[in-house]
């Protein structure tokens, strides 16, 4: 079976996907696809492939033969590096973009372990092209984008659902920055949910917008919020970084810190404390007009 899948972030990235697969039972959940798509650029982008029952477990030759044989295409040489996600057996190409997937066992769904495939391949692919995907909740302010970050249970849904308008909530869970010429955009990425409830591995993004600020959360008895120096902004946006990788190594722990360093010098970020019940919002429109009083500041004395 051939599936083909397309990743759509705005109209300066569209990366195809090619799938081949010899198992014998469906991909129910399509792994990684956009629903607003733009088709402008036709080049494969990844390729990946699923095997029903694969060679013994360290005989990457045997994968390749079987590739070979059954579909007529020679995988492109370089380093594989090895995964196991359950019984499957997961190979990632990272400097060709390609993957491969062997099913562990007769008879298991493709879907899970295949997620994990190209989901690793896609947070990589984004890595190695300057941005990041973090752990993030993204709300608007008059077309202006600012981020809400901190672990599980602080607070970003609760922010999220409590902003009153002019604000807009995106999203309270994961958001695309995107490096452009020394400029930083975001973009929530949204998940399409399955037949059965479940939340799956559809991407798709519908808003990119400039972004501000990013506000680090921390729940407290009082509203109040203060800048956080360059180090410990970097070292936030990291840990944002590292949460949303299902494979990670020593390359992308060096690349995400890279990113969050330039990330870091270009965007303020603050230690925003919120409780319950207080008007946190004010707060984050506060630093905002600071930041846009700064801005001017700089263009006029760029202008002299």
């Amino acid at each position: 079976m051939l599936y083909e899948f397309w990743l759509g972030f705005g109209k300066d990235f569209c990366w195809k996907v090619l799938v081949f697969s010899n198992s014998a039972m469906p991909l129910d959940n399509p792994p990684c696809t956009a629903l607003s798509l733009n088709r402008q650029r036709d080049d494969c982008s990844f390729i990946a492939f699923i095997i029903q029952e694969g060679p013994p477990e360290e005989d990457l030759r045997g994968v390749f033969k079987i590739i070979a044989d059954f579909w007529k295409y020679k995988l492109p040489a370089g380093e594989w590096r090895k995964f196991f996600f359950g019984t499957s057996r997961l190979w990632i190409n990272d400097e060709n973009d390609s993957g491969i997937c062997c099913l562990g066992e007769p008879g298991v769904s493709p879907d899970k372990p295949f997620q994990i495939l190209c989901e690793s391949m896609l947070h990589r692919k984004i890595l190695k092209c300057g941005h990041l995907i973090l752990h993030a909740a993204m709300a608007e302010l008059e077309g202006r984008a600012v981020l809400l970050s901190g672990a599980s249970g602080v607070g970003k849904s609760t922010c999220m659902r409590r902003v009153p308008l002019p604000w807009k909530a995106h999203c309270d869970e994961e958001t695309l920055v995107l490096e452009m010429k020394n400029h930083y955009f975001a973009a929530p990425v949204r998940r399409a949910i399955n037949k059965y409830g479940n939340m799956t591995s559809i991407f798709y993004v519908d808003r990119i917008l400039p972004l501000s600020a990013i506000f680090f959360l921390q729940q407290s008895s009082a509203d109040r919020l203060h800048p956080t120096g360059q180090g410990e902004a970097i070292m936030r946006i990291c840990q944002a970084a590292t949460q949303k990788f299902k494979i990670i190594e020593l390359p992308q722990h060096r690349r995400i810190f890279e990113c969050s360093m330039e990330l870091a010098r270009l965007v303020p970020s603050y230690i925003l404390h919120t409780t319950l019940n207080g008007r946190f919002w004010e707060k984050m429109e506060g630093a905002l007009e600071q930041c846009e009083s700064q801005d001017l500041r700089s263009a006029k004395l760029e202008g002299c």
